[in-house]
């Protein structure tokens, strides 16, 4: 029993940085710098993006106290993980304010982009194995319009 309490919480770290290492990622393609693999678990820098995570899900807990206020929480704060990494010396409080900033200043493409990130989420999640492709695809538009939003530059394709 103990084992896979252990074993659980090691994958729980185990996503937590792969995720927030993906988010990483997806700044710094979307502003044309190349990653490896290795950068997938890098442990530098993510002692911000952890603690916006904990703020943004004590947020979430106390929205579901109304009936629409984690999605609403979500929506708003959907630019914050990407907002940790977009500035380097990124306090939480900044990273919120930046991403409440984007979110107020573009709603209706914020919503939207919400809406479809859902969606496209969604249509992966039920061909399980789609979500290897939808994933990054979600974190790489959300740090797109994120930085379009505080307009940082963003390589253009070539």
């Amino acid at each position: 029993m103990i084992f896979l309490i252990l074993a659980t919480i090691l994958f729980i770290v185990f996503c937590v940085i792969f995720q927030l290492n993906a988010a990483r990622n997806a700044v710094q393609v979307v502003q044309g710098e190349s990653i490896t693999l290795r950068d997938f678990w890098r442990l530098d820098g993510l002692g911000t993006p952890i603690l916006v995570s904990l703020v943004i899900f004590l947020l979430a807990c106390l929205g579901a106290l109304v009936a629409v206020g984690s999605i609403v929480v979500a929506v708003v704060f959907q630019f914050a993980y990407v907002a940790a990494f977009a500035s380097r010396q990124a306090t939480v409080g900044s990273v919120l304010g930046s991403s409440w900033e984007v979110f107020k200043n573009n709603v209706d493409q914020a919503i939207l982009l919400f809406i479809l990130c859902y969606l496209l989420n969604l249509a992966g999640g039920f061909v399980i194995i789609g979500m290897v492709v939808t994933a990054p695809v979600v974190l790489l538009a959300q740090a797109h319009a994120y930085l379009v939003g505080i307009q940082a530059p963003v390589k253009p394709r070539t």
